[in-house]
């Protein structure tokens, strides 16, 4: 139920790519009307003072923080647009 051009989060507090970039894959997969919005793309659009965290995994496109890179809990980030 998301409009074409509109964004859809999904977010996981896991480090275990088959719950996160596995099923942001499978996802796409299924629904290739959506693709994912590069979310450093997102965090200075937003004209945030601080600089773009580096994601734990080298990605990109998704973020993930891990207790060891972040301090914190772990946590996955995927923004998905629908055309």
């Amino acid at each position: 139920m998301v409009k074409p051009g509109g964004r859809l989060a999904y977010i996981t507090c896991s480090v275990l790519p088959p719950e996160n970039l596995d099923q942001t894959h499978a996802f796409i997969t299924r629904h290739p009307e959506f693709s994912i919005v590069p979310w450093q793309d997102v965090w200075q659009a937003a004209a945030l003072s601080a600089a773009p965290p580096r994601s734990a995994d080298g990605s990109d496109k998704t973020l993930l923080m891990t207790p060891r890179t972040f301090g914190a809990d772990g946590f996955y980030v995927a923004l998905l647009q629908r055309r």
